[in-house]
């Protein structure tokens, strides 16, 4: 059966949105660099559903069920890298192929907690689980992991790709997925386009309330400092480091202005050198010190807007193990 002309302008809407979202964090003066990151609690994990079902006492038998049991259990405390160990003498031990896909699916998950974004996508990609459809019972949860890390890689055509399969199951996590990916890299003009739910539109309003009043100007705090060495830095909220640029300055031009009244031309050119590298540094360190003003400010807000919104994939998971 052919896609109707509805669902094809749907999902062509969806990855060029998704495309904007992805590739609109273009560098430019001033613009910020957010680093956002999160880390659960292990509490999260324990509250979540297990993909599988429990093992059975015959399964515990074995030596493959009682590795997989522990690094299921090493995996909800975060005990990420003797989880990863135990799962994988599971997987050596020759387990049945149902619950070699728990396995499977469990170092994809525990990779992809502790931010190996890059061994989550290859564990997955040579796993049992590399061809699983919707009938699988952490399917939803396997896309939002493959969706993050293919991002956070910047593979931003494959992570469109998967956000495609989700539309398909879920609309509304496709929105939260792709604001939180805006909000992460900074990109104020894909929040502006993308649709929201009113608990994501709140978090992202409450972002811009909070955070674009209480920025600093890069070119403000440069234009500071060339009128007065340190004013920069002071309009940054820097005043030790202002006070130490303007001493510095001062000294060097008072020894300039020295030398060349007592006669001493050479020497009075070498501290004018010295002034000017000074001068120069202290207008683009300003500039520099209000960029990461403004970042620190913003990592602070993104991070509550998205704890505010679920909008961290950690927190829109539905199993776990």
């Amino acid at each position: 059966m052919k896609p109707s002309i509805s669902s094809t302008l749907k999902r062509w809407a969806v990855l060029s949105v998704t495309v904007v979202a992805l590739s609109s964090c273009v560098i430019q003066q001033g613009a910020i660099e957010p680093k956002i990151s999160y880390s659960p609690p292990p509490r999260l994990l324990h509250c979540l559903p297990d993909a599988f079902p429990p093992l059975t006492c015959d399964e515990m038998a074995q030596d493959w069920g009682k590795e997989l049991w522990i690094g299921s259990q090493f995996g909800k405390d975060l005990d990420l890298y003797r989880s990863i160990t135990a799962l994988k003498r599971a997987r050596i031990l020759s387990p049945p192929f149902e619950r070699l896909q728990q396995i499977d699916y469990s170092i994809v998950l525990c990779y992809w907690l502790g931010a190996k974004y890059c061994d989550a996508i290859e564990a997955f990609e040579c796993s049992s689980i590399s061809c699983v459809g919707p009938e699988f019972a952490a399917y939803e949860t396997v896309l939002t992991i493959l969706f993050d890390a293919y991002n956070k890689t910047g593979q931003t055509m494959r992570a469109c790709t998967i956000l495609e399969l989700i539309n398909e199951i879920d609309e509304e996590q496709v929105g939260k997925l792709q604001t939180g990916s805006a909000i992460e890299i900074g990109s104020f003009e894909a929040l502006a386009m993308l649709p929201r739910d009113p608990l994501s539109q709140q978090a992202v309003d409450d972002l811009l309330c909070c955070y674009c009043p209480a920025t600093k100007s890069v070119r403000a705090a440069q234009i500071y400092n060339a009128l007065l060495p340190g004013a920069g830095y002071l309009y940054v909220g820097q005043p030790k480091t202002a006070m130490t640029s303007f001493l510095l300055n001062a000294l060097f031009i008072g020894a300039t202005y020295q030398f060349f009244k007592n006669g001493y031309p050479f020497a009075a050119l070498f501290t004018l050198s010295l002034e000017t590298g000074w001068y120069i540094g202290g207008i683009n360190g300003a500039g520099i010190a209000a960029r990461q003003y403004n970042e620190s400010l913003y990592n602070c807000f993104g991070k509550e807007a998205m704890m505010q919104g679920r909008l961290f994939p950690i927190l829109m998971i539905e199993r776990a193990f």
